[in-house]
């Protein structure tokens, strides 16, 4: 049988990963892969059977796009891998069902819990995991806000509470930045976190599990950075980066795969 698979974000490097793993499958053999992604010239387009270029995810009608592909490429299984899009989705998993296009994505709960980057480290922390300091940046916090920059000294990180590939990221050297970006970000949704530094211990562990696994396979990579992409990765064999990974995966209910992003400091992931 060949399946009909349809992928999002095709020009990214995940999704040319994904492009080729389904290739590769014993479960999808002789796979008819349909690219989609928001530029025309996406690498991953000649890598696909068919192309499909569709508007950026804020253009109006972009959910009614990805249906109206579905259905006119009889779309067997559809795999989404645009992180702003996946809500959307989920807001929509009727009309899929509606076409018979079965949706590959991690369950509502997981996406929107852990998307938050003010929520995620506190619930990591009830799992026995160790995460950054990490404090809503706004007027309301102001004291919480000096005592946490007394107490840690500077640099501080400063992250849009939901985002990607390091978009808005903006280091704090001194107390007078901190009070320039206490203006300049009165009204935006950002957290203020104790800076790890030390890019040498940069890793990105990738989990799969099912609710089906006893427990679940994790590979960990050292990796080297650039613009907040992994440019080059090596395997590294490292029982406590494992460890909280399969801690991770035995508390959040995935479906699948999972990124783990850590920093080793004084030999704790």
């Amino acid at each position: 049988m060949k399946y009909r698979v349809a992928v999002t974000g095709v020009g990214a490097f995940i999704g040319l990963g994904v492009v080729k793993s389904t290739r590769a499958s014993p479960s999808f053999p002789a796979s008819h892969i349909i690219g989609i992604d928001c530029n025309p010239f996406a690498v991953g387009h000649s890598w696909c059977d068919r192309s499909r270029t569709v508007g950026r995810i804020t253009a109006p009608g972009y959910m009614d796009s990805l249906i109206d592909i579905c259905e006119k490429d009889s779309v067997d299984l559809f795999i989404p891998l645009v992180e702003d899009e996946f809500i959307l989705i989920h807001d929509n998993m009727c009309r899929f069902s509606d076409i018979n296009t079965l949706v590959l994505i991690q369950p509502r709960e997981v996406i929107e819990k852990y998307s938050d980057k003010y929520l995620m480290p506190d619930m990591l922390k009830r799992f026995g995991i160790a995460t950054p300091e990490t404090l809503r940046f706004n007027g309301e916090n102001l004291e919480q806000i000096i005592e946490m920059s007394d107490r840690l000294g500077f640099p501080l990180i400063l992250k849009p509470g939901f985002g990607r590939s390091s978009r808005g990221i903006y280091i704090v050297e001194s107390k007078k930045q901190l009070d320039a970006f206490l203006v300049l970000l009165e009204n935006k949704d950002y957290i203020l976190q104790e800076f790890l530094g030390n890019e040498d211990q940069e890793h990105t562990c990738a989990v799969f599990k099912t609710p089906s696994m006893k427990r679940a396979y994790s590979i960990a990579l050292k990796r080297q950075l650039l613009g907040g992409m992994t440019m080059s990765a090596e395997v590294v064999f490292d029982d406590s980066l494992i460890k909280v990974c399969d801690r991770i995966a035995d508390m959040v209910p995935i479906e699948g795969s999972l990124n783990v992003q850590l920093i080793k400091r004084n030999g704790i992931p």
